[in-house]
């Protein structure tokens, strides 16, 4: 059974796993497993109430027991409407991709005119054109990743999406998500 098994990993890796009275889901089962195989064993799964995302980032805040509101972070899938097959960078490369999933904190709006800066500056020295690039609001997210609308994480995406972590996240005291 799928606790069993969870239970089971939980113990060779020497972590605590943690459930709520609902027990495991098989999403957060399924991305809890994918964070300790890349050696993320501090993940913590927390089940919110359902209206979650409508309360203000302090509530939110304290669900998660996160140190601060700018601990707090988003992941939106980003689709570059110009994309262009015929430019010759295989469907995984990171330098040129149709899709992109940016990590954000929740403090912060994202800028698509910053993710096409640095796709293009730094990710291709500023060798594509700016006519190659368009982000937009990828529209259907949860058949690209598997997830539902607020529940995207960078962790078990169906489709193999190129991840963009904020600077201001890096700067974060303590370092810590």
């Amino acid at each position: 059974d799928l606790e069993g098994r969870c239970f089971a990993i939980a113990e060779r890796f020497r972590v605590t796993l943690q459930e709520d009275e609902q027990g495991l889901d098989e999403p957060a089962a399924q991305i809890w497993v994918l964070a300790l195989a890349r050696g993320l064993s501090s993940s913590t799964f927390v089940r919110v109430v359902p209206d979650y995302y409508d309360r203000d980032l302090d509530y939110r805040r304290q669900c998660l027991s996160a140190v601060s509101v700018d601990h707090l972070c988003k992941s939106i899938v980003l689709e570059n409407k110009q994309y262009s097959s015929e430019l010759g960078f295989a469907e995984d490369d990171l330098r040129y991709n149709r899709y992109y999933m940016v990590v954000l904190q929740y403090t912060r709006r994202l800028n698509p005119q910053n993710v096409l800066r640095y796709v293009r500056d730094v990710l291709n020295s500023g060798r594509i054109s700016s006519k190659h690039y368009n982000f937009r609001l990828a529209e259907d997210v949860e058949k690209l990743t598997g997830f539902t609308h607020n529940a995207v994480t960078p962790l078990g995406s169906k489709t193999s999406i190129p991840i963009l972590l904020s600077d201001n996240i890096l700067n974060l005291k303590p370092a810590h998500l």
